[in-house]
């Protein structure tokens, strides 16, 4: 190996040369991945949004579709996406077990004023970002 750089009337790399190939390489990978996970999130959302095309058979031949609409794909997009909305901390505002008793008006309106006072407490932190918040792409 080293007669290559002299038949080829170049210098040998340097360790400085090896590192600049590598930044480049790293940022082109991440380029490369980043793009892929853009497209990757745009066909899940086409999934959820348009379902996916199921075939129906008769007899051996296909005589129509339907399409299967992927409800926790459509949660799992609308939690991350929309956390302030959707986010984990709306899990805790349900209770584990339904009352078998119907709710009367006074304890409704408790019950939603304690809705509203824990979404405010949440509203400022990390887990419930702002809406507005988006990605270049």
């Amino acid at each position: 190996m080293p007669a290559a750089p002299s038949a080829c009337r170049t210098a040998p790399p340097t360790s400085s040369d090896e590192a600049r190939v590598g930044v480049l390489f790293r940022e082109a990978w991440d380029a490369a991945l980043d793009y892929a996970l853009h497209r990757l999130e745009q066909a899940a959302l086409s999934r959820a949004l348009n379902g996916v095309a199921r075939p129906v058979f008769h007899k051996g031949e296909q005589v129509g579709e339907w399409r299967d609409y992927d409800e926790r794909l459509t949660m799992f997009l609308l939690k991350n996406r929309r956390p302030a909305r959707f986010g984990k901390w709306m899990d805790k505002l349900l209770p584990a077990v339904l009352p078998e008793q119907p709710y009367d008006d006074d304890r409704l309106d408790n019950s939603l004023g304690q809705i509203n006072r824990f979404a405010e407490e949440f509203a400022d932190e990390d887990e419930a970002p702002d809406s507005r918040t988006r990605v270049e792409e």
